[in-house]
């Protein structure tokens, strides 16, 4: 999503404001931005129902993604882990894999699910529009959370983690259950 898609902004405040750091975060899950607030939410589905809606974790490395490259600016990838841990604004690409024990076997498709934004930005939101799905390649593939990132390869350590978040509870995925995992952006001036 480019800022300049979501009408009704002031797009080259908020592109400014973003390449000269001069955000504040509001609380962990909100950034406040020229005037407006960023926040993230990760969904969870298993073979279509919604399991849960869950606000992400700003994380310092998503913070300097977002600086170098404005709101959206490239492919991110969903990944699910399985550790039973809250996710901390210090975490990082480097760690993920390991902190939140990133699922890299647990499932078939053979590289993290491409956050499928390609959508039109409306109201200051822009959803996937199609969630990434997973399918379980072992007897009970446990999901406890999710992280966006900027790189593809399953358990990979290079790159950015933008946001993640643990859900509520853990989500267990037979053989062959799907795994549906989605998230959306939202930029929206505070009321």
């Amino acid at each position: 999503m480019k800022v300049d898609d979501l009408p009704g902004l002031d797009q080259a405040a908020i592109g400014r404001a973003f390449r000269n750091g001069k955000f504040e975060l509001l609380t962990p899950t909100e950034i406040q931005v020229a005037g407006c607030v960023v926040q993230g939410e990760f969904t969870i589905s298993r073979d279509g129902v919604l399991l849960e809606r869950k606000k992400n974790i700003w994380t310092t490395e998503g913070f300097d993604y977002l600086l170098t490259n404005g709101v959206i600016a490239g492919p991110l990838y969903i990944a699910p882990y399985e550790n039973n841990v809250a996710p901390q604004p210090t975490w990082t690409a480097t760690a993920f894999p390991a902190t939140a024990g990133e699922i890299t076997t647990g499932y078939v498709e053979a590289t993290r699910q491409q956050w499928n934004n390609t959508g039109a930005a409306a109201s200051g939101t822009l959803a996937n529009d199609i969630d990434a799905i997973f399918t379980s390649a072992v007897a009970s593939m446990i999901v406890w959370g999710s992280g966006l990132l900027d790189t593809s390869a399953k358990g990979g350590t290079a790159g950015s983690l933008i946001a993640a978040t643990q859900f509520v509870s853990s989500s267990t995925y037979g053989l062959g259950i799907t795994c549906s995992l989605g998230y959306s952006l939202s930029l929206a001036q505070p009321s």
